[in-house]
């Protein structure tokens, strides 16, 4: 008797109200009890028992077994999918439960407006506003040029400009990267570093003292001793020594 019951009971499921597909007033149909049973995507498991989900009108089976979502161009209201008008311009999302703008158009809630460009922009890359060409900078309603100084150029990481190689900003100028001696320019070209050997002593480099038989680092200020020596202190000596 209770098998019988089973096989055709109709059940109501209660999901949380934050489940992302719409199980909370669906209706399912029992269909197979088995403890290790896998339910197939129309189906959903209660327990041991894998339920048929009795779809609304315009709609389909969630994958996974996670009830039942509304077709495209449907929204859900609950129980059921409604059919939603598009606004000119607009084209249904990628979630198929709403819309979104068209290329060059932005939403302004209930309709698609075509965006106005100003002289020297363009739209940006989600195709929801505008932004300015290269070499040209946004005031809030223009694109206008880019000043770009002397021994500079402008700059592919950002919107503005950067000076050339060998050369340091200086406020709005560039100013030519001065030297001191037994220094190189770094890879950048806009600082520099001493030379293997030298180490930076305010803005000067000054050559390293070194015990014998040590050697400088190649990167950076310290030194390492050469086999078959071993640093102890500031002195290279042998293993038999340092006992």
């Amino acid at each position: 008797m209770a098998g019988a019951l089973a096989a055709s009971a109709f059940l109501v499921l209660a999901i949380s109200p934050g489940a992302a597909h719409a199980q909370d007033t669906a209706i399912y149909k029992t269909t197979a009890t088995a403890a290790s049973a896998t339910c197939l995507d129309e189906q959903i498991k209660a327990g041991i028992a894998c339920h048929t989900v009795v779809l609304p009108e315009n709609a389909q089976a969630a994958k996974y077994g996670r009830g039942w979502e509304c077709a495209d161009g449907y929204a859900n209201t609950g129980i059921k999918c409604v059919k939603f008008d598009l606004p000119e311009h607009a084209r249904i999302s990628s979630n198929g439960n709403g819309w979104e703008c068209e290329e060059g158009y932005a939403d302004d809630g209930s309709q698609c407006t075509k965006i106005s460009l100003p002289a020297n922009a363009h739209i940006g890359f989600r195709g929801e506003s505008w932004e300015c060409n290269r070499g040209f900078v946004n005031t809030g309603k223009d694109c206008v040029p880019i000043l770009v100084p002397a021994n500079a150029a402008l700059s592919f990481s950002s919107g503005g400009w950067e000076c050339d190689t060998g050369f340091v900003r200086v406020g709005v100028q560039c100013a030519k990267l001065e030297l001191p001696q037994n220094a190189t320019q770094n890879t950048a070209g806009h600082s520099w570093r001493c030379n293997q050997g030298y180490v930076l002593t305010g803005f000067s480099c000054t050559k390293m003292e070194l015990p014998a038989h040590g050697v400088p680092n190649y990167v950076g200020e310290g030194w390492y001793c050469t086999d078959p020596y071993q640093r102890n202190g500031d002195q290279c000596v042998t293993s038999k020594m340092s006992n």
